[in-house]
């Protein structure tokens, strides 16, 4: 069965900040206040530099899809356990692309080369039930920072590519939900991230579970004494990763919110040897009482 959510016993300024980005994306959605993505074409992928293909079918390593769903299941969200049902996405930013610069007081437009990022999107779209599954989420901005490191530490050498302008997960998952769905583009449901590896998002998780976690799902909702731990994960980089993504593409997906959020504990491992943790996003049209 599903645990409750723990109250955090020490307020820490990572917390009191989640906390502020997850209440101003919550009065977004709230009042309707959004702004639209200008990326809403699969070929936009191509033309900054993303390398895309998809498999029919995903994997189910050990059980683990079924594993999941079950757990879900027993927190009343419904997601495929079979891997068939999966369409495979991946985005890979491995193409060097081209800018093209506006003139400027005169000046004739400027077109410059830009290198790859390296990063990389994992995304499973299960059509049916409508879940947007992300599997692997290296953003171009993560990719030039890490780059950069590896660089300065084993070559020495400059390597100082710019973030591509289609760089963000909720514009890719976005493209590739509608690539799978075509025209039924209102009917998605849940947002699963799987193995939580950012270190902002795993500790706000960790102030909310604690340490001696019995690995239960752990449901919290937008009501109650539950309010300000929604509010810190949504304010995450995964809980604003989806709340990007409603917000940009609302015109698309149609007005929507969070509307539940589910904790589960993943098989993966910390250097410490604790379980890090998956983070489901339940999805609903939004209504004139959320949050209120």
């Amino acid at each position: 069965m599903a645990s409750a959510p723990r109250k955090p016993r020490h307020i820490t300024v990572n917390w009191i900040t989640a906390v502020g980005h997850g209440w101003t994306l919550s009065q977004l959605l709230q009042n309707y206040s959004y702004r639209t993505s200008f990326y809403t074409e699969y070929n936009a992928l191509a033309e900054y530099g993303w390398h895309t293909y998809e498999e029919s079918t995903s994997r189910d390593v050990g059980g683990e899809l079924r594993e999941i769903a079950a757990q879900l299941r027993e927190c009343g969200v419904t997601i495929s356990d079979q891997p068939d049902d999966y369409v495979e996405h991946k985005a890979l930013h491995s193409n060097d692309y081209n800018i093209t610069y506006p003139a400027v007081r005169g000046a004739e437009p400027k077109t410059v080369r830009q290198e790859a990022s390296h990063a990389i999107y994992e995304t499973n779209v299960d059509k049916t039930n409508g879940v947007i599954f992300a599997k692997r989420m290296q953003s171009p901005r993560y990719r030039i920072d890490k780059g950069r490191e590896q660089v300065a530490m084993h070559k020495g050498e400059h390597w100082n590519p710019d973030v591509p302008p289609l760089n963000q997960w909720s514009d890719v998952a976005f493209l590739q939900w509608k690539k799978t769905v075509g025209f039924q583009l209102h009917g998605l449901n849940v947002v699963f991230h799987h193995i939580i590896d950012n270190d902002i998002t795993d500790r706000i998780l960790t102030h909310i579970i604690g340490h001696n976690w019995n690995g239960q799902p752990v449901v919290v909702t937008p009501r109650g004494d539950d309010e300000e731990t929604f509010l810190a994960i949504l304010g995450t980089p995964h809980g604003k990763s989806t709340c990007y993504l409603l917000e940009q593409h609302s015109q698309d997906l149609g007005r929507k919110a969070v509307t539940k959020i589910v904790i589960l504990q993943s098989r993966a491992l910390r250097r410490d040897g604790t379980n890090l943790y998956h983070l489901a996003m339940v999805l609903g049209d939004l209504g004139d009482n959320y949050l209120s």
